[in-house]
């Protein structure tokens, strides 16, 4: 089976996109009735983490348009999430 490549628009905003990993037991008892784990099954089977790519990149675009849409106070939250106070702190008063 030949590897798929995705180039299909972003349907959902960052924020309503379930967060999902390949650390979900898919052994668990009601795996089989899970959509998510189900598409992910198909997804393993079809693509590289590569093809990927753009779409994850499209998904932070939109993430980081709707941090920057939402304020200051958003986005000084998200950079104290990402870089941790003290290195926020250097990036923004460096000499």
């Amino acid at each position: 089976m030949s590897k798929k490549s995705v180039q299909s628009p972003l349907r959902r905003s960052a924020g309503n996109v379930p967060k999902y990993t390949y650390a979900v037991d898919h052994a668990k008892p009601d795996a089989a009735n899970d959509p998510t784990l189900k598409l992910l099954a198909r997804v393993e089977k079809e693509f590289r983490p590569f093809d990927l790519d753009d779409l994850v990149h499209e998904a932070k675009i939109h993430e980081a348009m709707n941090i920057n849409n939402a304020g200051l106070g958003k986005q000084f939250d998200y950079l104290v999430d990402f870089h941790g106070v003290k290195e926020l702190e250097e990036m923004l008063f460096r000499k």
